[in-house]
Formats: C-alpha cells, structure tokens, sequence
C-alpha cells in the first residue's frame, strides 16, 4: 500500500506548493535539451524532494526511476569510512576502475520508446520531452540526486566536482541542501 505522501505527491509542475516563478524556472529547465546541474535549498518540508522527482520524471521520461540514483549525504556526515562509501555510490565498479555510475547511459537513452508511461504517469510538463526534442538531440540518461547535500563536507566537493566536469554529456547531478552555502 502507498503511503499518504506517494498517494498526493504532486504529480504535475503547477501542483508544487511553490511560488509561481521557481516552479516555472523548474519546468523550463527541465524541459531543455542540456539542462543544467541543480541546487535545491530551503528548510525542511518546502518540497524539495518532491520538486526534484517532478524534474526527473521530465527529464528521463517514463523509466525515471532505474535511471535516477540517489544518496543520502547526511548518513556519511558521521560515518566511520564516509568517503569510501561516498567513491562506492560513484564509482561501482571500485575506485581503480575508470567507469563511474555517472558515465554509465541507459538503453532509454538511445531508444526513447523502450519504456512507455503507465496510467496515470503523465509526464509533469505536459508532454515528454522526446516529443519536445529535434532528432539528434542528445539525451541526458542518469541523474545522480545527492540529497541533504550541505553535509558533503570539504573533501567530498572536489572529487564530486570533477565527475561533474567530465560526465556532463550523459548525466547531471540534483542536490538538495537546507543551506546553499556550504
């Protein structure tokens, strides 16, 4: 059974509990052929979570959920062996191996039609964005969502950075934070 908070998700852009402009800045860029990398901030319960599935849905289309990978920051804060749990989550097959889990693509990405929406997942936009897109438009196949990302700590950003700097064809990285500074 589903929860009551899987139940009334919101399953649209304009049913976010958010102000008129940041919901629209979230629809358009997910919309966009090379979206960019996102930073969610704001205190507890603001709907950060629940905007950032509504952007993966968008993005990566009906099969989302095998293609969107998430982590929770907050439980390495603590953690004996954080950072190598933190390289395990972005690099799977070990810390020596060249293939990181951003650089993996999905069969989706090349064939949009693989995976079709069920009843009931109509695409947060309106429309998919592969009826959006011109042929040859490459597609983003995989977000990395890092969530209570203000946890990271100093070590972390860099080594996060350059996966950023060198996977941004196929992937692009949500993260959430209650203080964007840090």
């Amino acid at each position: 059974m589903a929860s009551w908070l899987e139940t009334y998700a919101p399953r649209r852009f304009d049913e976010l509990a958010m102000d008129e402009s940041i919901r629209t800045n979230l629809e358009r860029v997910s919309v966009q052929a090379n979206p960019p990398h996102l930073i969610l901030a704001g205190p507890a319960g603001v709907g950060k979570t629940a905007a950032w599935r509504l952007v993966a849905r968008q993005i990566l289309g009906p099969s989302w959920q095998s293609t969107t990978h998430v982590l929770q920051a907050r439980d390495l804060a603590k953690s004996a062996g954080a950072m190598k749990k933190f390289e395990d989550f972005l690099r799977p097959e070990g810390t020596s191996s060249s293939d990181t889990l951003a650089g993996r693509s999905s069969l989706d990405s090349f064939d949009a039609n693989l995976t079709v929406a069920s009843a009931g997942d109509a695409p947060p936009a309106g429309r998919e964005n592969r009826e959006m897109r011109k042929d040859g438009e490459s597609y983003v196949s995989r977000l990395i969502i890092i969530e209570d990302a203000d946890h990271l700590g100093p070590t972390r950003q860099p080594y996060l950075r350059r996966m950023m700097e060198s996977t941004s064809s196929t992937s692009r990285f949500i993260f959430t934070a209650r203080s964007p500074r840090e």
